[in-house]
């Protein structure tokens, strides 16, 4: 829309609720509006945002804001939040394992009632009746 806009002949451009903040879903789109913004300058062309607005704020600049103070606070809040995050990870691994024991141990639980429960009184199938008694062979034959 801005390059339509630039193409057409606006005069002004403005941003309002366009922060892309969001590092992964509008990284490369933010560089495409840094650009567009240069080439509407270049043509006169005013663009703004609402004071609120980060979307002009420019990112972190290496070897300069690491020694500041925010970024040193920021970076010890994202080390607390990255442990943190690893130990909840883990924790929910060992709650995901107990649950999957006690699963297995409920199945051989019903299993066992299933199978042997009340059963106290059951002594085994019946002797058979034999049907084909052996016969003693006459002496000396």
């Amino acid at each position: 829309m801005m390059a339509r806009a630039i193409n057409l002949g606006a005069t002004t451009i403005g941003f309002w609720g366009v922060d892309m903040a969001a590092g992964e879903e509008y990284e490369m789109q933010r560089a495409g509006i840094h650009f567009l913004t240069y080439t509407a300058r270049q043509r006169g062309i005013e663009v703004g945002t609402p004071a609120e607005s980060d979307l002009f704020t420019p990112r972190f600049r290496y070897g300069v804001d690491e020694w500041t103070h925010g970024y040193r606070k920021l970076r010890a809040r994202r080390q607390e939040l990255e442990h943190r995050q690893r130990e909840a990870e883990a924790l929910a691994r060992q709650h995901a394992d107990a649950a999957h024991f006690l699963r297995g141990a409920l199945d051989d639980l019903k299993y066992m009632g299933d199978t042997w429960a009340d059963k106290a009184d059951h002594t085994g199938p019946m002797l058979a009746p034999r049907i084909h008694q052996p016969v003693d062979k006459p002496a000396g034959k």
